[in-house]
């Protein structure tokens, strides 16, 4: 019992330290996060054009301008990744029970929707920050975030119990 609480505390307290990483980044000004993302951008695009340098200026720019747009979508999608996957296994956690179908199900729902509700809310607190602005697109690709790993999350745990259960029934064929 007491093992059960502390990876509850554990896995809620991933789900709240992530939610508060994300809070800090959305309350960053507009030229806090342009500069964050920039730093990052520079970084890949040196990666994947090592002759940038040597390109005219308008091809640079273009170039800096298309891999600064997925910086900044991809870590959109990366974070609300990783916030689904902790609420995934933290409410699995919290609705242990008998009936592994509900509490896959339930933990489904929960990694989709408090992500979902998490990136509506941030997006509304960002047009109070300076030079940000809330933006539907965003709520859109950070649920596709928490989406795909909810998916992800349920499709392991089924599989898992789903081998562990063709071992029990029928031990001979499970083990290959």
């Amino acid at each position: 019992m007491k093992r059960r609480v502390i990876v509850l505390v554990l896995m809620w307290t991933a789900v709240i330290l992530w939610s508060a990483v994300i809070f800090l980044m959305s309350r960053q000004t507009g030229e806090e996060s342009s500069q964050t993302s920039n730093s990052v951008t520079s970084k890949v695009v040196s990666v994947i054009f090592p002759d940038y340098d040597n390109l005219p200026e308008k091809e640079q720019n273009d170039i800096f301008s298309g891999v600064s747009f997925f910086v900044r979508k991809a870590a959109h999608f990366t974070e609300y990744f990783v916030l689904a996957f902790f609420a995934f296994f933290a409410s699995k956690s919290t609705f242990a029970a008998e009936n592994i179908i509900k509490t896959d199900t339930i933990s489904l729902v929960i990694s989709i929707l408090y992500p979902f509700l998490y990136a509506a809310t941030d997006e509304i607190h960002q047009t109070a920050v300076a030079g940000r602005a809330g933006r539907l697109t965003d709520v859109i690709i950070d649920t596709c975030g928490a989406v795909a790993a909810a998916l992800l999350c349920y499709a392991v745990t089924r599989r898992r119990k789903t081998n562990h259960l063709k071992k029990i029934c029928n031990p001979s064929k499970g083990e290959r």
